[in-house]
């Protein structure tokens, strides 16, 4: 604790910085990293002037606690100024996961359905349909077509009530 102080006292920002990622290191609780991690990332972005390198340590943050409130919002504001969509929907399907919910849109390590949908610019084909119903106004394909997709939609329901809608 005396070190941290006179680190700040002296602007040794480097040291500080040395002496946290130690503290990050040598944390007995999940609480102690979280702490030391938020710490860490507020000299980087701060005085020491590396954004990039705060976001990382942010990431970490969230791999420890996934709905960590202040991690989430610095990484949805970053990708959200650089229009970096696919990233922004990882940490909305991250939180979700993280607190119980199940965003089920695709195996875990491969990129959600909604994104091969945008980028195939086609609708898929709903398999197993065969006896459309003349009265009931819903357009069904049963083969995939060709056409620009706008909006995808990912609709999760976990239990307990936990469910979630994201349209892109």
């Amino acid at each position: 604790a005396v070190r941290r102080q006179a680190a700040l006292a002296w602007n040794r920002w480097e040291e500080l910085a040395s002496l946290l990622e130690q503290r990050v290191d040598a944390s007995a609780t999940k609480d102690e990293r979280v702490t030391a991690l938020g710490s860490l990332a507020d000299v980087q972005r701060g005085p020491l002037g590396r954004a990039p390198q705060a976001l990382e340590t942010m990431k970490k943050i969230l791999a420890v606690d996934p709905a960590h409130p202040r991690a989430l919002q610095a990484l949805l504001d970053s990708y959200g100024a650089e229009e970096n969509w696919g990233a922004l929907v990882k940490v909305y399907e991250g939180a979700l996961n993280g607190v119980g919910g199940s965003v089920s849109t695709a195996p875990a390590g491969t990129p959600g359905l909604w994104t091969i949908v945008v980028d195939f610019t086609g609708a898929t084909g709903t398999i197993n349909f065969r006896d459309i119903d003349p009265d009931c106004d819903l357009y069904v394909t049963p083969e995939t077509q060709a056409r620009a997709i706008r909006y995808a939609l990912s609709n999760n329901i976990g239990l307990g009530g936990h469910n979630g809608a994201i349209i892109f």
